[in-house]
């Protein structure tokens, strides 16, 4: 292309100065040149910094990969949503990333003038009239700061019948070991999705730190059967202040399926001939709290063989899944004649304390 000749008369100064800007316009003509769709095939081979700003891009994102002509930004997306030809589509919300909750070592409490109960427990309410039965220890100390174990009942019972047959406070926690509230589901039966028994808890978990002395950092929750389905959903709502959870021949319910779902240990104890809930159930449970605890599927055999219980690898701190079996023949266990297989046996009500107590 020959240099610019201006119609009308300038100085030779000013004849030199247009020509040489117009030298610089004709390797311009086209928004990208030879070099992968630069500005300018012309400047430095079309390139700022090899054409781009950072490799070509604006935090690894071009401008329409060199384009302004696609309508795109950073690669045709912002932070992965498209603008799409200059169209914009809506990737939806990200979830944030779960972070635990930093809680004080002693509540309240400590230091009042509580004192313990039977082991019969006395009934309480929350001030919205909920009610749950609490069992504190005898020789309970105001200035010791005790753990609290939650245990939630199955379909169409209530706390006070659990208790009656379950006895954590014997069987799981003896001799005063922690502080065992039973509480009582809205006609039997729990909310696996909604706010209403997260809020239970909360006010429950509100009431008896104000009351008693506790270790907030110290909260258990075991759930059976229905109880446990409720288990998934409080875990996942409330991983944190829930330190570690437990259920017992439980399964499904609502586990975050929002992606809000926190990071806690789980242990999952499942007897292999219920009926009511299979012991398949429990499996797959297991394989989703070791999906959302970023462990892999890789187990390795832990604690005492005779609870074969099977710890899943390379979990992601502070989650840890072990899924254990509870195969005791119940013919060898006394007064058990008509034993039902839909339960929690003694021995592992036994070893779900022990495992709980082992988060300091």
């Amino acid at each position: 292309m020959k240099p610019f000749a201006p119609a009308f008369d300038v100085s030779p100064g000013l004849r030199t100065a247009l020509a040489s800007v117009f030298v610089l316009l004709a390797g311009c003509t086209t928004t990208n040149g030879s070099s992968s769709g630069n500005t300018s095939s012309g400047t430095t081979s079309g390139n700022t910094s090899s054409g781009n700003t950072s490799s070509g891009n604006t935090s690894s994102g071009n401008t329409s990969s060199g384009n302004t002509s696609s309508g795109n930004t950073s690669s045709g997306n912002t932070s992965s949503g498209n603008t799409s030809s200059g169209g914009t589509v809506d990737a939806g919300p990200v979830e944030p990333p779960w972070v635990a909750p930093v809680l004080p070592a002693t509540s309240a409490g400590c230091g009042g003038n509580a004192t313990g109960t039977s082991l019969a427990g006395a009934m309480k309410a929350t001030p919205a009239g909920r009610s749950y039965r609490i069992v504190v220890p005898t020789n309970y100390n105001a200035n010791k700061a005790y753990p609290v174990v939650f245990l939630f009942h199955g379909w169409q019972t209530n706390g006070t019948d659990f208790k009656s047959w379950f006895e954590f406070e014997k069987y799981g926690a003896p001799n005063g070991q922690a502080i065992i509230v039973y509480p009582d589901a809205i006609n039997g039966l729990w909310d696996l999705s909604g706010a209403s028994d997260l809020t239970f808890f909360d006010d429950m978990s509100a009431q008896i730190q104000a009351t008693y002395c506790t270790n907030p950092q110290r909260t258990f929750a075991l759930g059976f059967s229905y109880g446990g389905k409720f288990i998934n959903h409080l875990a996942c709502h409330r991983a944190g202040y829930v330190r570690a959870a437990s259920i017992g021949d439980g399964s499904g319910g609502d586990r975050g399926q929002d992606g809000s779902c926190g990071r806690l240990p789980m242990l999952i104890t499942h007897r292999p001939p219920d009926q009511d809930e299979l012991y398949t159930w429990g499996k797959e449970n297991a394989e989703y709290w070791a999906g959302k605890n970023g462990c892999s599927m890789n187990q390795a055999d832990v604690l005492d063989a005779q609870y074969k219980c099977k710890e899943f690898q390379g979990c992601t701190d502070p989650g840890k899944v072990l899924f254990c079996t509870d195969d005791e023949d119940k013919s060898k266990i006394p007064g058990y004649e008509t034993y039902w297989d839909h339960t929690v046996t003694e021995r592992f009500r036994a070893l779900t304390w022990t495992w709980f107590d082992t988060f300091k």
